[in-house]
Formats: structure tokens, C-alpha cells, sequence
């Protein structure tokens, strides 16, 4: 086990060449959920808990109708003020602007906001500092879009995992966008190994070098069962739009469903319920994927609309047997 820290700390703070070999790591730590009564079922006896608001890209955690959703989940909503929120910056390796824009909406709504930067070791509180905060103090925790390879690794290798599993027990809202939001899946379509993702690239890349890199699938935390793909309307630099590359990805996993989500779109879980929220006015949305027929290699989506009640996780995981 050290000799796995320190080669994953010498990693984490260069350029971090050797992230192909956690490709295939197990990162998940929510398959054993302890949750209690009291803080797990409302007064319907619902499940509410694990709370969950996933963005399909970082920025839109800034849209109206998303940082309203995550404070309306918190037990404070009527008062927004008493809103505690812990921001988890480790994917953008704690970039100010990064922090600045994701928690605009917070603050504007008088959030308090406490900044939790780990992706350097000369500023990771003590592990008892870091449970006080993200168990005891926070009512939300943002994690940020970015590496989410990299994010996971830090957090597994400082277990902060733990902690937002803890966390993710006693309520509080896990929320982000991008890397932020896959995070809490068991399954990842990601592009962390785009070269331009890594905390110090390469100077000097050309075009070229910078779009020459593939999607990949990597475990999550484990919080929902099923392959999320993040900016689902978009391509990135490797020109490859997300919704058309995940296809493959599906086909070789029939027995998940795969969760897209547009960019300016949010997935909210709320115990055993599911629904979506739309930033931009109902345009963009969620949607579910899945093998109908394999041996034809026949796909079906179906959306998941803002404007439509909330449906049963259960329901959504829900794929045909292959």
C-alpha cells in the first residue's frame, strides 16, 4: 500500500503519465450503504437518501434552476443563509476560476462556501479536519468538472471517498457537473486521458496532438448503478461527439442503462426517485440508453424531460436481458 501512495502522489503532482494504469482500479465504496431510518425516509416513509444532483458540464452548476435544485434538497431551504456548502475542487486540480464560476449561484443565493483544496499535499488537512467538514459541516458538496480520473485517485488515496460516502449516509446533497457529476456512478465515459487534461501539459501541443485521444470507461464511487456519460449534446477536442461514442461502450456492457446528460441539464436522485432539471428553459435533457436487441446491435434512447414527474431509479436502471 505505500509503495501504491507514494507512486500515486509522485503521479498526482507531475504530469501524471502513468494515469492509463488506473484505468481498470475499482473506485466504487457505495455498494454497502448504512442508512438510518431517521435520516433516510421522510415522513411518507420515501427513501430520500442518497441525494444527488449531476450537471452534464461544470458551468452549468451556475444555471438558476440547478442551484436551486441542489438548496431545495438541503434541510435548510427555506433559508439559504444556513446553507453550508463544501466545494471539492480535486478535478481541476483547485483552480480558482473553476471555484469562482461553480459556485456563483451559491453564493449570489448567501450560501456559506468553504473551499477544500487536496490536490496539493502541503494543503490536505488532517483527516479528522476533513471528516469535520464534509460530514459534519456540509449540507452540499460540489465536487468540480475536470480529470475525474485523477479526482478519484486523490480522493481514494487521502480517503476522501469515505468521507463523501459518509457523507452521501446522513444526507447531504452530492452535486457537481462534468467530472463532478459522474463521479457518484458506478460507470464512467470519460476523457481524462485528453493530454490537455493533465495538471501540467505537455507546452506546445499542436491541434493535432491535442485532439488525439479516445474516451474511455472507468469506475465511479458506486452511488447509482449505471454508465453516466456527461456532456451528452457535445463533442470534444478529439472531434468525437459523447452520445454517438457511448454506443460502443453500451453494447459491451448490456446489462447497465446509460444515463446521458445534455450540458445545460442535471439528473437529481433522490432516494428511490428520479427526475430531471433542465437549466436553459426545457431544451436540454437526460436521457436513458440501452441494449434492446444485442445480437442486431440495436440501441434504444429514451429522454428523460424536465417537465415530466419523477420516475423510480429502479425503473431507469431497468435494462432487458440480453
Amino acid at each position: 500500500q505505500k509503495a501504491m501512495t507514494t507512486v500515486t502522489s509522485t503521479m498526482a503532482h507531475q504530469r501524471m503519465p502513468s494515469l492509463h494504469r488506473y484505468l481498470d482500479t475499482n473506485f466504487s465504496v457505495a455498494s454497502d450503504l448504512h442508512l438510518l431510518p431517521e435520516k433516510c425516509y421522510d415522513s411518507e416513509k420515501h427513501l430520500i437518501v442518497p441525494k444527488m444532483v449531476g450537471a452534464g458540464c461544470g458551468a452549468s452548476l451556475a444555471l438558476p434552476a440547478i442551484y436551486n435544485k441542489v438548496i431545495s434538497l438541503t434541510s435548510k431551504s427555506s433559508s439559504p443563509s444556513d446553507v453550508n456548502v463544501v466545494y471539492l475542487g480535486t478535478a481541476s486540480y483547485d483552480r480558482e476560476d473553476r471555484f469562482e464560476a461553480q459556485t456563483k449561484g451559491f453564493k449570489d443565493a448567501g450560501c456559506k462556501i468553504y473551499k477544500l483544496n487536496i490536490s496539493e499535499d502541503d494543503t490536505v488537512p488532517e483527516h479528522s479536519k476533513m471528516r469535520q467538514i464534509i460530514v459534519d459541516w456540509a449540507d452540499v458538496v460540489i465536487c468540480s468538472g475536470g480529470n475525474t480520473l485523477y479526482a478519484l485517485i486523490r480522493w481514494k488515496e487521502l480517503g476522501v471517498n469515505l468521507l463523501l460516502k459518509e457523507a452521501a449516509e446522513k444526507g447531504v446533497v452530492l452535486c457537481g457537473g462534468s467530472a463532478g457529476c459522474v463521479c457518484w456512478f458506478s460507470d464512467i465515459h470519460t476523457d481524462s486521458l485528453r493530454p490537455d487534461s493533465v495538471k501540467n501539459p505537455p507546452k506546445g501541443m499542436t491541434p493535432e496532438e491535442i485532439a488525439n485521444w479516445h474516451y474511455e470507461r472507468i469506475t465511479g464511487l458506486g452511488f447509482v448503478h449505471a454508465l453516466c456519460v456527461p456532456h451528452y449534446d457535445v463533442a470534444q477536442s478529439n472531434g468525437k461527439k459523447r452520445a454517438e461514442d457511448s454506443d460502443r461502450l453500451v453494447l459491451d456492457n448490456p446489462e447497465l442503462a446509460c444515463i446521458g446528460i445534455d450540458e445545460k441539464a442535471a439528473l437529481v436522485v433522490v432516494g428511490d426517485h428520479v427526475s430531471c432539471v433542465s437549466g436553459d428553459g426545457g431544451k436540454s435533457m437526460c436521457y436513458k440508453k440501452y441494449v434492446a436487441n444485442l445480437q442486431s446491435e440495436r440501441l434504444t434512447e429514451m429522454p428523460i424531460r424536465p417537465d415530466t414527474e419523477p420516475i423510480f431509479l429502479d425503473d431507469l436502471l431497468s435494462v432487458p436481458k440480453q
